[in-house]
Parts: structure tokens; C-alpha cells; sequence
């Protein structure tokens, strides 16, 4: 995960099958991340919303809208897969 602070850089994770995912965020409005990631995770009025997309292998692609509070690390977040499965982050 890139440095709290960062407007976008690299992020990786693990689905709990154990699949390996890597790909980027970049940080957007709180409504660009509800339109582009197609998951609306709770975001405040102080959160900085951010939205990654990450391949986790053949035919498995992340959108994710992420949030996290001014000047911290991620909190929280909500992803989907292409075939419409739900995923929740947890950092």
C-alpha cells in the first residue's frame, strides 16, 4: 500500500480462496468512487474516498471504492468482482 498521504499508487491484497491481487488506487470525490466502483462503502463528510482496480488472477478483476480519514491509512472499503460478488476490506 503506498504512504497514507498518497493521492494514488499501488495496493495489493489477498481474497479469502487465497487468490493474489495487485493493481493501483487513485483518489477521486466521494461520488466519483460510489459511480466508477460500483460499491458505495459508508463514506463521511471527512473521509477521502479513493478507488482501486486489481487483477487477481485469469478472469478476476477488484473495482474497489476505498475510504480513509484525512492524513491516515485506509480504513475500510467495498469491492466487486465481474461476475457481481461482493468483498469487503478490512485494514
Amino acid at each position: 500500500m503506498a504512504a497514507a498521504d498518497s493521492a494514488d499508487g499501488n495496493v495489493e491484497g489477498t481474497l479469502p480462496d487465497g487468490a493474489l491481487c495487485e493493481g493501483q488506487f487513485s483518489e477521486v470525490s466521494n461520488e466519483d468512487a460510489r459511480q466508477v466502483a460500483g460499491v458505495s462503502p459508508m463514506m463521511t463528510e471527512n473521509s477521502v474516498a479513493s478507488v482501486a482496480v486489481m487483477n487477481c488472477g485469469t478472469g478476476r478483476v477488484l473495482r474497489c471504492a476505498i475510504a480513509r480519514r484525512q492524513w491516515r491509512q485506509f480504513s475500510y472499503g467495498e469491492c466487486q468482482d465481474q461476475q457481481g460478488t461482493d468483498y469487503s476490506l478490512v485494514f
